[in-house]
């Protein structure tokens, strides 16, 4: 039914279906599209109803998922939905540091444009900058460095950003 139906026949069967419902994990069907990028069935899900800012059981929200995924038009369209910008996950990763970690450049500078704090940090005092000169992203660093990320930040540990992209 799904690969041959049309999109007015998919938005009426998901109208049916229940959108608050979660895996063992508690990922609803929205965090799951979000995380795989799959766009078109995050603005279905959006349409019918779906909770944009509801979080699975460690926090995670729909925008984080496709913030770490780096799908750019994803995170326009939860952000364009009212995502919550400043959640935070049970460690106090926010979506900037899961886009400057895991992302890309281009969903890095959509969440600075949208309002990310280029400066927050998680719990234990970790960046989005840190998160990108760790992972070798030059270009998310240069666009988090361009928005006034704090170069000199340091980690619980000492670290300096320095550090953490000579690690």
């Amino acid at each position: 039914f799904w690969e041959s139906a049309s999109e007015a026949e998919v938005k009426a069967e998901i109208s049916k279906a229940d959108l608050t419902a979660r895996d063992e994990r508690g990922l609803t069907s929205l965090m799951m599209a979000a995380g795989r990028g799959t766009t078109e069935t995050v603005r279905i899900l959006l349409d019918a109803g779906a909770d944009v800012n509801a979080r699975e059981k460690h926090g995670l929200t729909s925008l984080m998922m496709a913030a770490g995924r780096g799908t750019a038009e994803t995170v326009r369209i939860l952000l364009d939905a009212g995502a919550d910008l400043t959640a935070r996950d049970e460690h106090g990763l926010t979506s900037l540091m899961m886009a400057a970690g895991l992302g890309t450049a281009e969903t890095v500078r959509i969440l600075l444009d949208a309002g990310a704090d280029v400066n927050a940090r998680e719990k234990h005092g970790l960046t989005s900058l840190m998160m990108a000169a760790g992972r070798g992203t030059a270009e998310s660093v240069k666009v988090l460095l361009k928005a006034g990320a704090d170069v000199n930040a340091r980690y619980e540990n000492g670290w300096t950003v320095l550090m953490f992209a000579a690690s």
